[in-house]
């Protein structure tokens, strides 16, 4: 849902809502769009039946990072493979139109080899358009990459010094250097760092979300994380006072009642379900439970799920936890959008596991729709990614009015890298796990 960010009440410098005084950086709303090539666009992979949001890109991680402070939607990802910074200039009025506060530039590793001044020159005029209209820009440095030739190093250092030297140059514009967090600073070929990139330059979902941390650490010096774990039960759906309010049965994962299966142990939340698929690997040797906590970040009860042992991944090797039922579905109608959100803690990585995906389906006329949150190559690896962050799936949009007999449902897979691993052990807590309708 966007939300609009108020400055502090002295007049605003700029229609766009820019405060004179307080804030160069505070944007007028927290959405953010997203500008580059391919590393920007692989962060959607969509087909007829499924919209997903790749853990692979940054529009996944920077409004997972800031737990949802700013948030981003898959019209406002500007990404286009193999573009260079002309192309992305010839595409900025797309960008201005779009309604985002913030704009995440992160554009230039195709322009490599190429002419230096008109690759400045392009930046310039990008920073230049976003910036005169209000918008936040951060403009991201290109990322280390291989394979690019010893004479490339020398191009790449050049840009990179400059554009971060471009924070004073404008008006509304901050600098974000990833190279430190992305980039092997022992290589002596500006390499990413081991893991990092599935082929050198594109990012795997360890690699984004190193390259979106320091995005997320600028953005959440202007917002605090509105966290979405439900300070009471009473905030269910109500067609008049409460649109979103949650639809499903236990988002707030009280009680013990739930269902455990599949080599699963312990207590689960009343309503829900979890239980394993081997998709081509092997559980037996690993220990998996599931336990009530009361969260000491929120004092609210809380779902664990801890696993240890050895586990070989296969296509699609997962613990999987469900709930199949919606309430309120009577009150809701063609049109409506409808999302899944989750709240998770991580405080350590996940050895042997490629990602954590909240998924959405609903089955209406007898044709499924799902949507994703953060999908996942089982080739990803998590063993270094701790973290606390809100995932969203995109938002499904009903084609008619629920019927009797159309199944809506909302899982959170955990899926298992595709190699054999010994002796490896993690915990996840879940912290609330919503569906909503945008309002």
């Amino acid at each position: 849902m966007e939300e609009t960010i108020h400055p502090t009440s002295e007049p605003s410098a700029s229609p766009m809502g820019f405060s004179a005084s307080a804030g160069r950086d505070l944007p007028f709303n927290n959405l953010v769009a997203f500008l580059g090539d391919s590393i920007t666009s692989s962060g959607i992979n969509n087909d007829a039946s499924n919209l997903r949001d790749t853990a692979r890109g940054m529009g996944f991680w920077i409004p997972t990072l800031t737990r949802q402070a700013f948030q981003t939607r898959q019209d406002l990802n500007f990404g286009v493979s193999g573009d260079n910074t002309a192309g992305a200039l010839a595409r900025i009025q797309s960008v201005i139109d779009c309604g985002a506060g913030t704009c995440v530039v992160l554009i230039g590793t195709n322009d490599i080899g190429g002419s230096i001044s008109a690759t400045k020159a392009n930046l310039s005029a990008i920073y230049s358009a976003l910036t005169d209209a209000g918008i936040l820009t951060i403009a991201m440095t290109i990322l280390p990459r291989t394979a690019v030739g010893t004479s490339a190093y020398g191009w790449l250092n050049t840009i990179n010094q400059w554009i971060r030297k471009q924070e004073n140059n404008f008006p509304c514009l901050r600098v974000v250097d990833a190279s430190q967090p992305f980039g092997d600073p022992y290589s002596l070929t500006m390499s990413p760092l081991p893991g990092f990139t599935y082929d050198g330059l594109h990012p795997m979902g360890i690699g984004a979300r190193y390259a979106a941390q320091p995005v997320a650490d600028l953005l959440l010096t202007l917002r605090k994380p509105q966290s979405r774990q439900l300070q009471t039960i009473t905030d269910h759906y109500w067609p008049t006072t409460n649109e979103g309010g949650y639809l499903n049965q236990n988002p707030a994962l009280s009680g013990t009642g739930g269902s455990v299966s599949g080599g699963v142990t312990g207590q689960l939340a009343d309503h829900w379900s979890i239980t394993t698929s081997q998709g081509g690997g092997d559980l037996s040797a690993l220990s998996i439970a599931a336990s009530k906590i009361t969260h000491p970040a929120t004092g609210m009860a809380a779902q664990r799920i801890t696993y240890s042992g050895n586990v070989t991944g296969g296509w699609q090797t997962v613990i999987v936890m469900n709930d199949y039922g919606l309430q309120y579905q009577e009150h809701l109608k063609a049109g409506d959008k409808v999302e899944f959100i989750v709240e998770l803690d991580i405080l350590a990585g996940l050895p042997a596991v490629s990602g954590v995906v909240p998924f959405f389906a609903i089955d209406q006329a007898s044709t499924l729709k799902s949507a994703y949150g953060g999908s996942v190559s089982v080739s990803d690896d998590w063993t270094n990614s701790g973290f606390r962050g809100v995932i969203k799936t995109p938002a499904l949009t009903l084609t008619h009015a629920l019927a009797p007999g159309e199944n809506a449902r909302c899982d959170i897979w955990i899926y298992f890298k595709n190699v054999p691993h010994t002796g490896v052990s993690g915990t996840i807590d879940i912290l609330s796990a919503a569906v909503r309708k945008i309002v």
